[in-house]
């Protein structure tokens, strides 16, 4: 990177995060960071956190007032750089031209690498550019052109790494129309060694420019669901080749409104605001697409839907936020299994001071957390916990934190609120308090405590060695003693939720390799990064339904 030297990096601690305490003690405000590369305006776009609870943003550095760049920086939870050096922030230089305006759009991990999709002009137009850095160095392993020969714009909105097969990424986007048709969507399928496997054109409205709007991957088999917008919704559901299996034209949306989709392994829901200001959560049967229920909430007509998540127990939390004013909607709905009415509203919370973003992060016993931009004044951000169990759905604390704070890179993006297993929440955006006078990416830490699922995007790589197992089975690592990489086979003879877990010498659970994952029967095997540890002996211990097992391996640096 022979521009980091160019680089203007500067870390603030901030002082003015406040806590609002309601009814339990608030999370202290860890930390929070400023990161300025090149004196100009620089904004995240998405976050992610890793198996370490490390937190990746990417977003947009403008090197001069018409030219920007891809940036990715990586921040221990502590708040440091990985080994206190400016090496572990970069910006990457991908544009085209000097006038260009590149920006990396969204962020992926499949449990060894981290990938960075986009645009930046290549020749005439612009194209999708993804790539691939390794984690721990953010050092370049490969840099995908995606729509190579072809004479339009194309941009690259959304990545998703594979769930059932990691070693994919695929990159969602749309194509500009041309004088002789519309603009369709746009979908690439690189490996990961760099080679873009294929690419297709979806086009649900063969009448309109479609709009590429969110993506999901089933957890098995990677079939995957995208939703895009012309002036109806759609809902397409791809093969991993990439060909249309089903697409349904959900119907009249409110544009104004975010559209989402989540694919769990028994349905898949799409998000929306329905022409008659109704916040809508509709439910899929998978392969072909096949309504099975329609959720409904009236809402006021100044609100449109944000942000939605589904627990394992298919509880839903949606979230709202009004077109004017500063108070936004949470709504709960229950699922009963059997029952005709299937999803119940259970409650409706209003929260004034909040505008923008309104993302929704759920811990393992169901506590709501809602992260929101800013309101109408000082445009504070704020962090907002709920307790579920609770029938008014009292407000549990509120954090409030920077005087100027946009949700995102552009105020609206409601993606960059993750939270670690360990119990930490990270909120990414851009702040005018800056040294320049111009915005700053910021990410800031809060400590909330608890548990929350598992951060882990894909299943880490497991390949089938051999079709079929005699046995259960949890085999003996290779190489033992291993630096810093070992490999863990198992056997199953039936289908299992698997569990696979590191604990130390004195039987301290340090890191989840596997957690309840589905996994068919037969012989797989994984790979264990021990990078992070110190040296000594471990034990790994393999749950599958009603077999257990625990072997012992020795990490030496």
């Amino acid at each position: 990177m022979k521009h980091l030297a160019l680089c203007l990096t500067v870390i603030v601690l901030f002082s003015f995060c406040k806590i609002e305490q309601v009814k339990a003690q608030s999370p202290s405000p860890d930390w929070s960071r400023l990161l300025d590369f090149n004196l100009l305006q620089d904004g995240a776009s998405d976050l992610i956190v890793d198996y370490y609870g490390n937190a990746f943003v990417c977003g947009q550095t403008y090197r001069t007032g018409s030219r920007s760049d891809y940036f990715i920086a990586k921040y221990r939870t502590d708040g440091t750089f990985y080994d206190g050096s400016q090496s572990k922030r970069i910006w990457d230089t991908v544009s085209g031209t000097s006038t260009s305006l590149s920006a990396a759009n969204s962020i992926a991990f499949n449990g060894q690498y981290i990938f960075v999709t986009g645009l930046a002009k290549a020749g005439s137009y612009y194209k999708p550019v993804t790539i691939k850095y390794d984690t721990n160095s953010l050092s370049r392993q490969w840099k995908v052109i995606g729509g190579s020969g072809q004479s339009k714009n194309i941009k690259g909105v959304k990545i998703k790494c594979g769930k059932a097969d990691p070693s994919f990424s695929y990159i969602y986007g749309e194509r500009d129309y041309t004088s002789a048709s519309n603009g369709t969507l746009y979908m690439q399928k690189i490996t990961s060694a760099g080679s873009s496997s294929s690419e297709s054109s979806p086009d649900p409205d063969a009448s309109a420019n479609d709009v590429a709007s969110d993506i999901a991957i089933s957890p098995r088999g990677d079939s995957i669901y995208i939703l895009s917008q012309t002036t109806n919704l759609y809902l397409t559901e791809l093969r991993t080749d990439l060909t249309t299996n089903s697409s349904v034209n959900i119907g009249a949306f409110t544009a104004n409104g975010f559209t989402r989709v989540f694919a769990d392994s028994d349905y898949v829901y799409a998000m929306y605001t329905d022409a008659s200001n109704n916040a809508i959560v509709k439910v899929y049967y998978k392969n072909p697409l096949t309504l099975y229920y329609t959720i409904s909430k009236s809402l006021s007509s100044s609100y449109k839907t944000s942000d939605f998540k589904i627990t394992p127990s298919k509880t839903i939390y949606i979230s709202s936020y009004p077109s004017a004013g500063t108070t936004c909607n949470l709504i709960k709905f229950y699922y009963t299994p059997g029952s005709g009415t299937k999803w119940t509203e259970r409650w409706t919370k209003s929260v004034t001071s909040l505008l923008w973003g309104n993302t929704i992060v759920v811990d393992n016993s169901e506590n709501i957390y809602l992260g929101s931009g800013g309101d109408t004044g000082g445009r504070d951000g704020h962090l907002i916990m709920y307790d579920s169990t609770l029938s008014n759905t009292d407000m549990i604390w509120r954090a409030m934190f920077d005087g100027s704070f946009h949700w995102g890179e552009d105020g609206w993006c409601y993606d960059c609120m993750k939270s670690s297993t360990s119990g930490n929440i990270f909120l990414a955006g851009s702040t005018t308090i800056s040294l320049t006078g111009e915005d700053d990416m910021l990410l800031v830490k809060y400590n909330v405590g608890g548990s929350f699922p598992s951060q882990r995007v894909v299943v880490p790589q497991i390949s089938t060695f051999k079709s079929e197992a005699s046995r259960y089975e949890l085999s003996q690592n290779y190489p033992n003693p291993f630096n810093p990489t070992t490999t863990i086979k198992f056997s199953l003879i039936e289908n299992e939720q698997v569990t696979l877990k590191i604990f130390n010498s004195v039987g301290q659970e340090i890191k989840t390799i596997i957690d309840s994952k589905e996994y068919t029967k037969g012989n797989h095997e994984i790979a264990f990064d021990a990078s992070q540890l110190s040296s000594g002996i471990y034990f790994y211990r393999l749950t599958a339904g009603k077999f257990r097992e625990v072997k012992k391996m020795l990490y030496l640096k």
